[in-house]
């Protein structure tokens, strides 16, 4: 007995979520997000303290600054496309030399981005990117 009213109030649930994602999906129908929340563009800027992976011969302070750009396309804003520059510099801690290792390495990348608003607050998004760098080494 104790085995059916657990299956019964699994059952009731699953049709409460079931109603509950109905209603959800369908007032999300009736308003596009991307289009009634779209914004001429945007731009972020991370700074973020890293630490590397791996057995160094030395140990490093590194950093990265990076800006990015994305653009929502005005007849399709869930097509975005982006331009990210950014630089990881790393500051060597070597005892005995601590500048030879320092470097930096600068990035740039262009790509695109497919974003989907689903409510007001909320949105996926994948980036495809393509990019260049260069790590410089002035001390080397």
């Amino acid at each position: 007995m104790h085995l059916k009213a657990a299956r019964a109030g699994r059952l009731v649930l699953l049709l409460l979520l079931a109603v509950a994602a109905k209603t959800v999906f369908s007032q999300s129908a009736e308003i596009d997000y991307n289009t009634y929340y779209q914004y001429p563009f945007s731009l972020g800027v991370e700074y973020q303290s890293l630490k590397p992976f791996g057995a160094y011969s030395t140990d490093y302070n590194v950093f990265e600054l990076s800006a990015l750009f994305r653009y929502p396309l005005p007849s399709r804003p869930r097509f975005q496309p982006l331009a990210q520059l950014g630089i990881i510099k790393f500051d060597s801690l070597d005892i005995l030399d601590p500048e030879r290792w320092d470097h930096n390495h600068f990035y740039g990348t262009l790509g695109m981005a497919y974003s989907s608003r689903f409510t007001k607050n909320f949105e996926v998004a994948v980036d495809v990117s393509l990019g260049l760098s260069e790590a410089v080494f002035p001390n080397l």
